[in-house]
Protein backbone atom coordinates (compact mmCIF):
# COMPACT_ATOMS: atom_id res chain seq x y z
CA UNK A 1 0.00 0.00 0.00
CA UNK A 2 1.47 3.53 -1.04
CA UNK A 3 1.72 5.46 2.02
CA UNK A 4 0.34 8.55 0.30
CA UNK A 5 -2.91 9.86 0.18
CA UNK A 6 -5.20 12.57 -2.36
CA UNK A 7 -8.29 14.45 -0.50
CA UNK A 8 -10.07 14.48 -4.25
CA UNK A 9 -10.88 11.82 -6.61
CA UNK A 10 -8.35 12.96 -8.78
CA UNK A 11 -4.99 11.28 -7.92
CA UNK A 12 -1.31 11.71 -8.87
CA UNK A 13 0.84 8.86 -8.38
CA UNK A 14 4.53 9.55 -7.50
CA UNK A 15 6.81 6.66 -9.94
CA UNK A 16 9.11 6.31 -7.42
CA UNK A 17 6.74 5.63 -4.00
CA UNK A 18 4.66 2.91 -6.78
CA UNK A 19 8.43 1.60 -7.65
CA UNK A 20 9.45 1.80 -3.81
CA UNK A 21 6.24 -0.50 -2.87
CA UNK A 22 7.06 -2.49 -6.26
CA UNK A 23 10.12 -3.31 -5.09
CA UNK A 24 9.14 -4.44 -1.31
CA UNK A 25 6.88 -6.72 -2.74
CA UNK A 26 9.04 -8.39 -5.07
CA UNK A 27 11.66 -8.54 -1.99
CA UNK A 28 9.12 -9.99 0.37
CA UNK A 29 8.40 -12.75 -2.61
CA UNK A 30 12.06 -13.54 -3.63
CA UNK A 31 14.62 -12.41 -1.16
CA UNK A 32 16.80 -9.65 -0.78
CA UNK A 33 19.33 -11.37 -3.20
CA UNK A 34 17.16 -11.90 -5.74
CA UNK A 35 17.65 -10.19 -9.23
CA UNK A 36 14.88 -7.64 -10.70
CA UNK A 37 13.00 -8.86 -13.63
CA UNK A 38 15.24 -7.70 -16.94
CA UNK A 39 12.12 -7.18 -18.77
CA UNK A 40 8.82 -4.81 -18.14
CA UNK A 41 5.83 -6.69 -15.84
CA UNK A 42 2.39 -6.17 -15.69
CA UNK A 43 1.24 -4.93 -12.32
CA UNK A 44 -2.94 -4.93 -10.86
CA UNK A 45 -3.81 -2.10 -8.63
CA UNK A 46 -6.54 -1.26 -6.99
CA UNK A 47 -7.58 2.15 -5.26
CA UNK A 48 -8.63 2.60 -1.50
CA UNK A 49 -11.56 5.23 -0.58
CA UNK A 50 -13.32 5.87 2.62
CA UNK A 51 -14.47 9.15 4.65
CA UNK A 52 -11.76 11.55 5.77
CA UNK A 53 -10.46 11.02 9.34
CA UNK A 54 -12.30 8.20 9.33
CA UNK A 55 -12.65 4.53 9.00
CA UNK A 56 -16.27 4.39 7.62
CA UNK A 57 -17.47 4.44 4.08
CA UNK A 58 -14.48 2.21 2.71
CA UNK A 59 -15.05 1.16 -0.63
CA UNK A 60 -12.45 -0.22 -3.53
CA UNK A 61 -12.47 0.28 -6.84
CA UNK A 62 -12.08 -2.45 -9.81
CA UNK A 63 -8.93 -4.09 -10.57
CA UNK A 64 -6.72 -1.16 -12.93
CA UNK A 65 -3.67 -2.76 -15.16
CA UNK A 66 -0.14 -1.33 -15.60
CA UNK A 67 0.58 -3.72 -18.64
CA UNK A 68 4.27 -2.55 -18.49
CA UNK A 69 5.89 -1.93 -15.77
CA UNK A 70 9.78 -2.17 -14.82
CA UNK A 71 11.07 -2.59 -11.43
CA UNK A 72 14.20 -0.73 -10.54
CA UNK A 73 15.86 -0.23 -7.48
CA UNK A 74 15.58 3.30 -5.45
CA UNK A 75 16.71 6.19 -7.16
CA UNK A 76 16.94 8.33 -4.01
CA UNK A 77 20.00 10.14 -3.03
CA UNK A 78 19.99 8.84 0.15
CA UNK A 79 22.67 5.85 0.57
CA UNK A 80 22.11 2.97 3.18
CA UNK A 81 24.48 3.88 6.34
CA UNK A 82 27.54 2.47 6.61
CA UNK A 83 27.73 2.82 10.37
CA UNK A 84 25.34 1.93 13.24
CA UNK A 85 26.00 2.06 17.23
CA UNK A 86 23.97 0.97 19.78
CA UNK A 87 23.30 2.58 23.46
CA UNK A 88 21.77 1.56 26.68
CA UNK A 89 21.60 0.43 30.55
CA UNK A 90 22.91 -2.66 29.75
CA UNK A 91 26.46 -1.29 28.30
CA UNK A 92 26.87 1.17 31.01
CA UNK A 93 24.06 2.74 33.40
CA UNK A 94 25.08 6.38 32.05
CA UNK A 95 24.46 5.56 28.66
CA UNK A 96 27.97 6.91 27.46
CA UNK A 97 28.87 4.37 25.39
CA UNK A 98 27.91 3.95 22.05
CA UNK A 99 29.02 0.00 21.00
CA UNK A 100 29.51 -0.10 17.37
CA UNK A 101 27.79 -2.91 15.51
CA UNK A 102 29.41 -5.02 13.33
CA UNK A 103 28.11 -4.61 9.40
CA UNK A 104 26.53 -7.92 7.54
CA UNK A 105 29.17 -8.84 4.83
CA UNK A 106 27.77 -7.53 1.27
CA UNK A 107 24.85 -6.49 2.24
CA UNK A 108 24.69 -2.70 3.19
CA UNK A 109 22.61 -0.98 5.75
CA UNK A 110 22.69 -4.36 7.53
CA UNK A 111 24.14 -4.53 11.39
CA UNK A 112 24.89 -7.29 14.04
CA UNK A 113 25.87 -7.42 17.38
CA UNK A 114 25.96 -10.42 20.19
CA UNK A 115 25.12 -8.40 23.46
CA UNK A 116 23.88 -9.18 26.55
CA UNK A 117 20.91 -7.51 28.47
CA UNK A 118 20.29 -7.64 31.78
CA UNK A 119 16.57 -8.24 32.56
CA UNK A 120 14.84 -4.93 31.47
CA UNK A 121 17.60 -2.91 29.69
CA UNK A 122 16.56 -0.29 28.06
CA UNK A 123 18.24 1.08 25.00
CA UNK A 124 18.24 3.25 21.82
CA UNK A 125 20.53 2.74 18.57
CA UNK A 126 21.32 4.77 15.98
CA UNK A 127 23.23 5.44 12.63
CA UNK A 128 26.07 7.75 14.50
CA UNK A 129 26.66 8.40 17.90
CA UNK A 130 24.10 10.87 20.16
CA UNK A 131 20.99 9.81 17.33
CA UNK A 132 18.89 8.07 19.60
CA UNK A 133 16.33 6.27 17.98
CA UNK A 134 13.71 4.55 20.27
CA UNK A 135 10.93 2.02 19.80
CA UNK A 136 8.23 4.79 19.33
CA UNK A 137 9.84 5.90 15.99
CA UNK A 138 7.37 5.73 13.18
CA UNK A 139 10.24 4.16 10.92
CA UNK A 140 11.12 1.13 13.39
CA UNK A 141 9.49 -2.41 13.25
CA UNK A 142 10.87 -4.98 15.69
CA UNK A 143 10.36 -9.06 15.51
CA UNK A 144 11.73 -10.74 18.63
CA UNK A 145 12.86 -14.33 17.45
CA UNK A 146 14.61 -15.33 20.90
CA UNK A 147 11.78 -14.66 23.29
CA UNK A 148 13.93 -11.47 24.71
CA UNK A 149 10.27 -9.70 25.32
CA UNK A 150 10.94 -6.50 23.32
CA UNK A 151 8.85 -3.90 24.34
CA UNK A 152 8.83 0.32 25.67
CA UNK A 153 7.25 3.19 24.77
CA UNK A 154 10.13 5.51 24.01
CA UNK A 155 13.27 3.99 25.25
CA UNK A 156 13.58 0.03 24.10
CA UNK A 157 12.80 -2.09 26.61
CA UNK A 158 14.62 -6.14 27.19
CA UNK A 159 12.26 -7.37 29.38
CA UNK A 160 14.22 -11.37 29.63
CA UNK A 161 17.64 -10.93 30.44
CA UNK A 162 20.35 -13.07 28.38
CA UNK A 163 22.48 -13.05 25.00
CA UNK A 164 21.08 -12.22 22.10
CA UNK A 165 22.34 -11.36 18.28
CA UNK A 166 21.03 -7.49 17.80
CA UNK A 167 20.35 -7.30 14.32
CA UNK A 168 19.28 -4.13 12.49
CA UNK A 169 18.35 -3.40 8.75
CA UNK A 170 18.31 0.23 7.41
CA UNK A 171 16.17 0.46 4.04
CA UNK A 172 16.62 3.52 1.81
CA UNK A 173 12.58 4.85 1.70
CA UNK A 174 12.40 7.70 -0.55
CA UNK A 175 14.18 10.34 1.30
CA UNK A 176 14.27 8.42 4.80
CA UNK A 177 14.96 5.06 6.27
CA UNK A 178 12.85 2.27 7.22
CA UNK A 179 14.81 0.19 10.34
CA UNK A 180 13.97 -3.34 11.12
CA UNK A 181 14.95 -4.78 14.39
CA UNK A 182 15.50 -8.45 14.59
CA UNK A 183 16.22 -10.32 17.70
CA UNK A 184 17.91 -14.08 17.12
CA UNK A 185 18.95 -16.33 19.38
CA UNK A 186 22.53 -16.37 20.13
CA UNK A 187 23.96 -18.93 18.21
CA UNK A 188 27.24 -19.13 17.19
CA UNK A 189 28.73 -22.21 15.53
CA UNK A 190 32.34 -23.67 14.33
CA UNK A 191 32.33 -24.63 10.15
CA UNK A 192 35.16 -26.38 7.94
CA UNK A 193 37.93 -28.38 8.32
CA UNK A 194 38.12 -28.70 12.04
CA UNK A 195 34.95 -30.04 12.59
CA UNK A 196 35.86 -32.64 10.09
CA UNK A 197 33.97 -30.75 7.09
CA UNK A 198 30.41 -29.49 8.39
CA UNK A 199 29.02 -26.86 6.77
CA UNK A 200 25.91 -26.42 8.09
CA UNK A 201 24.62 -25.29 11.30
CA UNK A 202 24.13 -28.00 13.87
CA UNK A 203 24.06 -28.31 17.47
CA UNK A 204 27.14 -30.94 17.22
CA UNK A 205 28.91 -27.46 16.53
CA UNK A 206 27.25 -25.33 18.31
CA UNK A 207 28.92 -22.93 21.07
CA UNK A 208 27.86 -23.74 24.37
CA UNK A 209 26.53 -20.05 25.42
CA UNK A 210 27.56 -18.27 28.92
CA UNK A 211 24.85 -17.44 31.88
CA UNK A 212 26.25 -14.14 32.34
CA UNK A 213 27.39 -11.29 30.84
CA UNK A 214 31.53 -11.44 31.16
CA UNK A 215 31.47 -15.51 30.54
CA UNK A 216 32.85 -16.65 27.23
CA UNK A 217 30.66 -18.50 24.61
CA UNK A 218 33.17 -22.37 24.19
CA UNK A 219 33.26 -24.39 21.31
CA UNK A 220 33.09 -27.82 21.04
CA UNK A 221 36.52 -29.90 20.84
CA UNK A 222 37.74 -29.93 17.61
CA UNK A 223 37.88 -33.23 16.07
CA UNK A 224 40.60 -32.54 12.90
CA UNK A 225 42.99 -29.81 11.69
CA UNK A 226 42.78 -26.82 9.51
CA UNK A 227 41.18 -22.93 9.24
CA UNK A 228 39.10 -22.54 12.09
CA UNK A 229 35.47 -21.20 10.51
CA UNK A 230 32.98 -19.38 12.83
CA UNK A 231 29.92 -17.42 12.72
CA UNK A 232 26.45 -16.55 13.67
CA UNK A 233 23.06 -18.28 12.70
CA UNK A 234 20.41 -15.57 11.33
CA UNK A 235 18.17 -16.20 8.36
CA UNK A 236 21.15 -15.06 5.97
CA UNK A 237 24.21 -17.44 4.78
CA UNK A 238 26.50 -18.46 7.30
CA UNK A 239 29.47 -16.64 5.44
CA UNK A 240 27.59 -12.86 5.73
CA UNK A 241 27.97 -13.51 9.78
CA UNK A 242 31.28 -15.00 9.59
CA UNK A 243 34.64 -13.69 12.08
CA UNK A 244 37.66 -15.13 12.97
CA UNK A 245 40.48 -13.69 15.43
CA UNK A 246 43.40 -11.20 15.68
CA UNK A 247 45.81 -10.96 17.86
CA UNK A 248 43.15 -12.04 20.45
CA UNK A 249 40.23 -9.72 19.23
CA UNK A 250 37.33 -10.57 17.56
CA UNK A 251 37.85 -10.00 13.85
CA UNK A 252 34.23 -9.75 11.37
CA UNK A 253 34.09 -10.16 7.93
CA UNK A 254 34.76 -7.24 5.57
CA UNK A 255 35.86 -8.70 2.44
CA UNK A 256 36.06 -11.53 -0.42
CA UNK A 257 37.39 -14.25 1.31
CA UNK A 258 37.61 -17.10 -1.40
CA UNK A 259 39.07 -19.99 0.62
CA UNK A 260 41.03 -18.49 3.67
CA UNK A 261 41.56 -15.85 5.85
CA UNK A 262 45.24 -15.84 4.74
CA UNK A 263 43.84 -13.71 2.01
CA UNK A 264 43.13 -11.11 4.31
CA UNK A 265 46.78 -11.02 5.86
CA UNK A 266 48.80 -11.94 8.38
CA UNK A 267 47.43 -13.61 11.70
CA UNK A 268 43.92 -13.70 10.72
CA UNK A 269 43.82 -17.65 10.18
CA UNK A 270 43.52 -19.79 12.90
CA UNK A 271 44.73 -22.96 12.55
CA UNK A 272 43.16 -25.30 15.30
CA UNK A 273 43.43 -29.01 15.17
CA UNK A 274 41.67 -32.12 16.98
CA UNK A 275 41.05 -31.50 20.70
CA UNK A 276 41.60 -27.75 20.53
CA UNK A 277 38.18 -25.52 21.74
CA UNK A 278 37.65 -21.87 21.08
CA UNK A 279 36.58 -19.44 23.76
CA UNK A 280 35.27 -15.81 22.81
CA UNK A 281 33.96 -12.89 24.77
CA UNK A 282 31.59 -11.28 23.13
CA UNK A 283 31.25 -8.42 26.29
CA UNK A 284 35.00 -8.00 25.93
CA UNK A 285 35.68 -8.29 22.27
CA UNK A 286 37.71 -10.72 22.69
CA UNK A 287 38.69 -15.00 22.12
CA UNK A 288 41.44 -17.35 21.87
CA UNK A 289 42.13 -21.15 21.10
CA UNK A 290 42.95 -23.02 24.00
Amino acid sequence: MLESTSPTAKINVDASELNNALLDLWTAVNGEQAELPTEPVAVYIRLKANITSSGKGVCFSNVIELPNVLISKSTSSLTPPKTMFIVGSMLDADWKVWKPMAGVYGMDGQFYSMIYFDANSEFKFGTKENEYIGINDNRVTVTDKAGAGVSGSDNFVVENAGWYLFYVKAAVKGDDYQFTITFYPAEVYLFGNTTGGSWAFTDEWKFAVPATKDGNFVSPAMTASGEVRMCFKTDLDWWRTEFTLHDGEIFYRDFNLIDSWTEKGDGYSVQGSAGNVIHLNFTAGTGEKK
